[in-house]
């Protein structure tokens, strides 16, 4: 298949005349379609080419939000996180507890 004809398959230009009122052949409309279908076919396959080749880059913008949430929370705590840190942490004691809550 030539050039060409690669063009006219992807083009997918009917065959037959189209009617005064935008009717066309069964075949026509498959041949519209599987033209739209190779295209979409075609611009996924350059597309998946084009983020494997920027792999990191994508990642990276992906995670940036994540890891800077990651940040900002682990310099803050709950209330029972930081009263856990400053020592009261029996958890047998009910009142330990209660008072990390509090």
């Amino acid at each position: 298949m030539s050039i060409v004809g690669v063009v006219d398959v992807l083009r997918g230009k009917p065959h037959n005349p189209v009617g005064p009122d935008g009717r066309m052949a069964l075949s026509d409309h498959f041949r519209e379609l599987r033209a739209r279908l190779i295209r979409s076919a075609l611009l996924l396959v350059i597309l998946f080419f084009v983020a494997i080749y920027f792999y990191d880059q994508l990642l990276e913008l992906v995670q940036h939000p994540y890891n800077e949430a990651q940040q900002q929370l682990r310099g803050s705590g709950t209330r029972i996180e930081r009263s856990w840190r400053a020592g009261a942490h029996d958890t047998t004691d009910p009142r330990s507890v209660a008072s990390a809550v509090q």
